[in-house]
């Protein structure tokens, strides 16, 4: 099982989205997905439309971290 942690640093807050799927693909895509989800209902809440600083991701393969990303 492949479990993926997307994260966004934006003015409003930090808003993630995580997903699990045994394709690394589908959990980076779901969790991808719900973390700019937050990040919508976040800023509606707001009434702001937010800067975006810090974007990124870890990936995990059990209990094993393989990979990390991010974006300055």
């Amino acid at each position: 099982m492949y479990k993926f942690s997307y994260y966004i640093v934006a003015s409003t807050g930090v808003y993630t989205g995580v997903a699990m799927s045994r394709s690394p693909k589908a959990a980076s895509e779901k969790a991808s997905q719900i973390a700019w989800l937050n990040l919508s209902e976040g800023d509606a809440k707001a009434d702001y439309c937010s800067g975006i600083s810090v974007e990124g991701w870890h990936a995990w393969r059990g209990n094993k971290k393989i990979a990390e990303h991010m974006d300055i």
